[in-house]
């Protein structure tokens, strides 16, 4: 018995596949997976997101601290030129 005397049921299943092809060539026609594309392009673009600019960043935190603790006089000049060499190994 061939497909087609299988009833009407059978209708939606051809249909939806055609559907979804179309609608498929319509947003690529329009430009919709290029605006999608572009745009996450360019969030990885503007990220900037490097780990030795991290660590170069936390090296200038710490340095900042080890500054203000010196001239707080919290550490003594021996404690932070060990403290600055350490760290800048």
């Amino acid at each position: 018995m061939p497909f087609f005397y299988s009833g009407i049921w059978m209708l939606p299943m051809f249909i939806m596949p055609i559907m979804a092809f179309l609608m498929i060539t319509f947003l690529y026609k329009k430009g919709f997976f290029d605006t999608i594309i572009n745009t996450f392009n360019e969030q990885k673009a503007n990220s900037n997101f490097n780990q030795n600019d991290l660590l170069e960043n936390k090296n200038k935190d710490v340095f900042e601290i080890i500054n203000l603790r010196y001239a707080k006089g919290e550490i003594s000049k021996e404690e932070y030129q060990e403290l600055k060499n350490e760290l800048s190994n």
